[in-house]
């Protein structure tokens, strides 16, 4: 992937975050969001997704609540999966997936995550 897509994926991830409610940013403040590629095998196994074919983005820490020892807390987007999203709004995808990641670190669940929409 060439330099300036990738630029202008971390700047659409910049400007989520710049629109985002105050209350929701201040939860991210000590939460940092770590832009790659895609999930790696060990990626998704160490965080109890071995098998799953896509991962659009992953939390690492586990819970704010339960924090993991030795695990640095933080929320990880991936690229290539989100630009190949069917929706074209990349925007609202990548703005969907890290309420969704953050709220896992808040301790909701997938059902309950899908119940408030993300």
């Amino acid at each position: 992937m060439s330099r300036k897509r990738k630029q202008n994926f971390d700047s659409l991830v910049q400007r989520v975050l710049l629109e985002l409610p105050v209350e929701v940013c201040s939860r991210l403040e000590e939460v940092p969001i770590v832009v790659s590629g895609q999930p790696t095998a060990k990626m998704l196994e160490d965080c109890g997704r071995a098998g799953v074919q896509t991962a659009y983005g992953l939390v690492y820490g586990l819970a704010i609540h339960r924090p993991a020892i030795g695990v640095p807390m933080h929320i990880r987007l991936f690229r290539k999966p989100i630009l190949r999203h069917p929706k074209r709004d990349k925007l609202k995808v990548i703005r969907d997936i890290l309420l969704h990641e953050l709220g896992h670190l808040y301790g909701l669940t997938c059902s309950e995550l899908l119940a408030y929409g993300v």
